[in-house]
């Protein structure tokens, strides 16, 4: 994470119910609430610029190992498969 520093400033009107709560969460990300902030709104900007091109997803600790689990063991090819592959390589042409 790039930290500027001291080049510009920022001032936020927040409620100390807000303060208290963006401090929470960066504390528990090992991070200040100017360096918290800064990630939040660099990866904002970031994704408003690249559009619909990606998309994060968030899922559980358990999804995620039966995706890659899924990724590691994928099952056998079944016929609807076979037969939309050899639609895709007609099409093509391969």
């Amino acid at each position: 994470m790039r930290v500027a520093t001291g080049q510009a400033h920022l001032v936020l009107d927040l409620s100390d119910e807000q303060r208290e709560l963006f401090s929470w969460a960066a504390s528990k990300q090992g991070l200040t609430l100017e360096e918290f902030a800064i990630a939040l709104l660099e990866a904002a900007a970031e994704d408003m610029i690249r559009g619909d091109d990606s998309a994060t997803v968030r899922i559980s600790s358990r999804a995620y190992r039966q995706l890659l689990e899924a990724l590691d063991s994928p099952p056998e090819p079944n016929e609807n498969l076979r037969a939309a592959f050899e639609r895709y390589r007609k099409l093509v042409g391969e």
